[in-house]
């Protein structure tokens, strides 16, 4: 069985379209989302021209097995994350002035407002992204896998911190046990190829086919969005236990 995984869209359907075309194209069984179908944030990306939030998950909803929302799906609804990361968010985060919660937080939170631009959302596409989970655990092959666009205890990506080290994995790996998984995938990081994770290291996987060996692990898939940094997604096979990092067409150099 193979699986496409999709992750951070940031509203770049001609991108998306590829990734699915080429899925099919590999005879993907199935496609997994991890988040951020939306937010383009203007200083980062090039797709202005061809941005399209309500195709992209559209797209998403028709192809996609699982899905699950991004911090930037949960900003497009003003939706504060189920997994907060030790933040004390008011019940008026929302309605407060940029400067208040700019203050508040301290610059540990994504604010969105001063780089991004509405996704135009029409009601159908807000009623997909607010039903999404922020983390699923998808069953195939009689094994477990945990899907989610960040890792714990950030698991929506809301914050502004990312991980350095394998020390920074262990709430995730602890979460992955309490779920009977032994691979994780997710998104937000934005790596050129793709990186992955065990308790004992984190290293870079470019792009190519490469064994899964370690158990259990953490798998940091590549964006789909076209920006300065080379974009891609993944086909995970799970009877050969491989993952293939593929390259777009708006990868930085192509």
């Amino acid at each position: 069985m193979k699986i496409a995984i999709f992750s951070d869209i940031h509203e770049d359907y001609p991108r998306l379209a590829e990734a699915s075309k080429l899925a099919e194209k590999k005879k993907c069984d199935q496609c997994f989302c991890l988040g951020d179908i939306t937010g383009y944030s203007a200083p980062y990306y090039t797709h202005f021209e061809t941005r399209d939030a309500n195709s992209c998950v559209e797209l998403v909803k028709s192809k996609c097995a699982y899905s699950v929302s991004g911090n930037h799906d949960l900003f497009a609804l003003r939706k504060i994350p189920e997994f907060k990361a030790g933040f004390d968010y008011p019940e008026t985060w929302y309605s407060l002035d940029f400067s208040v919660r700019q203050k508040l937080s301290q610059g540990l939170l994504w604010l969105y407002e001063d780089e991004e631009l509405s996704p135009l959302l029409d009601q159908t596409s807000k009623k997909y992204l607010n039903d999404l989970p922020e983390y699923q655990i998808a069953t195939l092959n009689d094994q477990d896998f945990l899907l989610s666009h960040f890792i714990l205890p950030d698991i929506s990506g809301s914050q502004r911190s990312f991980p350095i080290d394998s020390d920074d994995y262990v709430q995730h790996f602890e979460f992955m046990e309490e779920n009977n998984c032994m691979i994780a995938f997710c998104g937000h990081a934005h790596p050129e190829g793709a990186l992955i994770a065990t308790s004992r290291k984190v290293k870079t996987l470019i792009f190519g086919v490469h064994s899964l060996k370690e158990r259990p692990q953490i798998i940091i898939a590549p964006p789909i969005a076209s920006s300065r940094r080379t974009n891609g997604f993944m086909i995970f096979d799970i009877g050969e236990m491989t993952i293939e990092v593929i390259p777009l067409s708006g990868a930085r150099g192509k």
